[in-house]
């Protein structure tokens, strides 16, 4: 019997898209079926005027996971039986990520002795003809991919999970978020920018835990409650560094990143004790 399944998932975010076998034959590459997707992915998206997608690591092995995942407890959908949505995985496993939106794709589709190209292009099929995994497929927004495909077996039927992750990432925070810091300290955070726009046009809010507190202008006078941060660049365009007080107190502060004056209402947020 010949199966074929497919199944989306996104995540909707202040009203922004965020958002989505066992033993085969042994000669099946899955790294070049990976590449065969993600090929045909960018090839759907650029024949109707997008920009092609990225591959990024963690959403590589965020794909990996998944799709081993099925594959060895023999399931599929995108809730797992133990560790929530997609975004949940995303966010335990991938939290130094700052997602503006993500979504999934997934697939499972019978081997029937094809090889990587021929069953790169069934999935695909799959994908394409669901008005919802084509949604993700054509998402402007998405500006970040990663595939991954697991052999399995279901009903002791050879099959492939195949597991598309979607995004649209801003920044990738290398430095560790502490849980606390004293007031008066000072916390510098480093970041890679892997945003779709000039990084130029990158901006960031600083939130102290008042919202009446008052913020030094360079210029002169205070800002209330939030400010602008000015970034500094290691690499410019590629990775920067920000330096965060903690004298308004104790409580709750915030970042938030943006294109502009467009903020994403996507926070990081640390805690200040006396």
């Amino acid at each position: 019997m010949r199966r074929a399944l497919a199944a989306g998932f996104s995540y909707l975010f202040c009203c922004q898209l965020l958002t989505a076998c066992a033993s085969a034959e042994p000669t099946l590459n899955l790294a070049q079926l990976n590449q065969e997707l993600h090929a045909l992915t960018n090839q759907t998206r650029v024949e109707i005027g997008l920009q092609p997608l990225r591959k990024l690591e963690e959403l590589e092995t965020l794909s990996q996971t998944h799709s081993q995942d099925m594959a060895a407890r023999d399931f599929f959908d995108h809730q797992n039986p133990d560790d929530g949505s997609p975004f949940d995985r995303l966010q335990r496993d991938h939290g130094h990520l700052l997602s503006v939106s993500s979504g999934e794709n997934i697939a499972m589709q019978s081997l029937h002795g094809l090889d990587e190209k021929a069953l790169a292009a069934e999935l695909m099929t799959l994908w394409r003809n669901s008005p919802d995994h084509y949604t993700h497929l054509v998402e402007p927004t998405f500006w970040h991919l990663g595939i991954a495909t697991a052999l399995g077996e279901t009903q002791g039927e050879q099959v492939i999970y195949a597991t598309q992750s979607f995004g649209f990432v801003l920044v990738r925070r290398l430095s560790p978020l502490p849980d606390s810091i004293a007031t008066g300290e000072r916390l510098t955070l480093r970041f890679d920018y892997l945003g779709p726009f000039p990084a130029t046009e990158l901006s960031v809010l600083f939130y102290a835990p008042d919202p009446e507190a008052r913020i030094p202008r360079p210029a002169g006078g205070a800002y209330i409650g939030k400010a602008p941060l000015a970034l500094i660049w290691e690499e410019p365009g590629k990775r920067f560094s920000l330096s965060l007080p903690a004298n308004y107190g104790p409580g709750t502060y915030q970042l938030r990143f943006g294109r502009g004056e467009q903020i994403y209402d996507v926070p990081l947020r640390w805690e200040v004790r006396d």
